[in-house]
């Protein structure tokens, strides 16, 4: 979620109730249509998140038209519209067919990834597996789990949006990713004012760095976590 001040009061948090009813918008409307345009993009701000329903399986460019309806891709290390399959010759979590704890991707980017889209064009058995596993996604309010951990645990939330953290990506050879500075899990609009508004969450355990535990016991980092 992002955007200017005035638009907060848009913007919507959620639960697991999102499930019932999650926003959704069809693919010929978002590409026959400036207002099919808006409505994805209004969505994407209200919630976060949109499905785009109908988008073509049968060759990955519809998917990337679809995406450049709202702007230019972004380029990244991986590439800028990319595919994968399970490949453990890479020594990355994404090239698995393993479950991911929830998470937020590119943390080790000084400017992590606003928009992320998904697209699930096959779902057929690695050569030496019976049958298909993998694919499916987990979506998570983090913004809703800051407000939580706000006015339910504030000591974790306080520790949470003060300590810096190292963040990385590395592996493969030749990779090795890191920001600039320490980041905190969760981001305020003014560092300086706890109650301001919550800007960006970072949560990825695979990709995080050593703990500065400076002011923060270990134990008291690993209840944090549970949280």
């Amino acid at each position: 979620m992002g955007g200017s001040p005035a638009d907060y009061d848009s913007q919507y948090t959620w639960g697991a109730e999102i499930k019932d009813d999650p926003p959704t918008v069809g693919f010929s409307e978002v590409m026959d249509s400036e207002t099919g345009v808006a409505k994805m993009t209004d969505l994407i701000l209200r919630f976060g998140f949109v499905f785009v329903d109908d988008t073509p399986v049968d060759d990955s460019v519809h998917t990337k038209r679809l995406l450049e309806r709202i702007g230019p891709i972004r380029e990244t290390h991986y590439g800028g519209f990319y595919d994968f399959i399970p490949d453990m010759a890479k020594a990355d979590t994404a090239y698995t067919n393993i479950a991911l704890a929830a998470h937020t991707d590119t943390t080790y980017f000084t400017d992590p990834a606003g928009l992320q889209a998904f697209h699930l064009l096959s779902h057929i058995p690695a050569p030496d597996e019976p049958e298909a596993t993998g694919g499916k996604s987990l979506l998570v309010d983090g913004f809703h789990a800051a407000e939580i951990l706000k006015f339910e645990h504030k000591p974790y939330f306080q520790a949470l949006t003060s300590t810096g953290l190292s963040w990385h990506a590395s592996g493969n050879e030749g990779v090795t990713i890191t920001s600039e500075k320490l980041f905190p899990v969760i981001e305020l609009d003014f560092v300086s004012n706890p109650d301001s508004r919550i800007a960006k969450v970072r949560w990825n355990n695979d990709d995080r760095g050593v703990l500065p535990l400076k002011g923060v016991s270990a134990e008291a980092w690993k209840d944090l976590d549970l949280q």
